[in-house]
């Protein structure tokens, strides 16, 4: 219908060459020779661009690597000291340890009593050796430098030495995430929060986003079951040491090791502890016990 249309309206003139132009576009075979299609094929006039050269491999680099024994050395400086034996506080250990295993920042209160106690505890936990593959020790205070050298040595990443102060910590803390390694800190510090949570460590003030374990004085009751279970004082002798203890750990365990390895006796402990101040008790009676040693 199209084509009728089409010839309907031209001329006689343009009718004469659209068939002619038809009639030449037929004499074309649906289906060519190969000869033919190889005149026809398109070739190809311009060159090619000259291709670049090809840059110089670079020869290889060997990584760099610290000196095996100071990596040792180092290691052996952070190597934790054994457990104490922990006066309750398991609450406080359970949500500790459930934090690091999760990947959360853990610290604890700088005003908390019985810290060390409770990190050496920490240390040696079962559940954290499962989890990490180093647990680290430091409970004396460091410039940020000595420590990120001493750090650096131990995880043998030789970069942080060279990198600038504001990236040695976050590349001590990535190489303590691959190394699996955990560092219980007895001492504060504000820029220690840049390795958490590879690190538990002392802070006044709650960090955002950290467990934060404040380690209050301990119930009467604990020290009670622990004297009971330590020692062979007598129940009203547990009553009265117990309240002259205060809910000190560090107490308790010192008058525990005076009453079974000193042989000391309760009524002298009793008269001792109650002519102090409460403050003053703990230190007075660890220089007593210091002293009596024979020179």
């Amino acid at each position: 219908m199209e084509a009728r249309y089409l010839l309907a309206n031209l001329s006689e003139h343009h009718k004469v060459e659209l068939i002619a132009a038809s009639a030449l576009l037929l004499s074309y075979p649906l289906r060519l020779p190969e000869a033919a299609l190889d005149i026809l094929a398109l070739t190809l006039r311009r060159i090619e661009p000259p291709r670049q050269r090809d840059l110089p491999i670079l020869p290889p680099r060997a990584a760099r690597r610290l000196v095996p024994e100071l990596i040792q050395r180092a290691r052996a400086i952070l190597q934790p000291p054994p457990a104490l034996a922990l006066i309750d506080r398991q609450a406080e250990l359970k949500r500790a340890i459930e934090a690091l295993c999760a990947a959360r920042a853990a610290c604890l209160d700088a005003h908390g009593i019985g810290k060390t106690a409770f990190l050496r505890a920490l240390a040696a936990d079962t559940r954290l050796r499962a989890q990490f593959e180093h647990i680290w020790w430091l409970d004396n205070p460091l410039p940020q430098a000595t420590f990120v050298q001493l750090m650096a040595y131990a995880l043998d990443v030789p970069d942080a030495f060279e990198a600038p102060p504001e990236r040695q910590l976050s590349l001590l803390r990535a190489a303590m995430r691959r190394a699996k390694a955990l560092l219980c800190c007895d001492w504060q510090a504000e820029w220690l929060s840049a390795l958490a949570p590879q690190v538990i460590w002392l802070s006044e003030l709650p960090p955002a986003e950290a467990e934060f374990i404040a380690l209050n004085a301990l119930p009467e009751s604990a020290v009670r079951e622990y004297l009971a279970a330590q020692t062979r004082l007598t129940e009203p002798e547990q009553q009265q040491l117990a309240a002259l203890i205060g809910g000190s750990p560090a107490l308790a365990r010192l008058c525990v090791a005076l009453l079974n390895e000193d042989d000391l006796t309760s009524s002298l402990l009793l008269d001792f502890l109650r002519a102090l101040p409460p403050e003053q008790r703990y230190s007075a009676l660890l220089n007593e016990s210091i002293n009596s040693f024979p020179a």
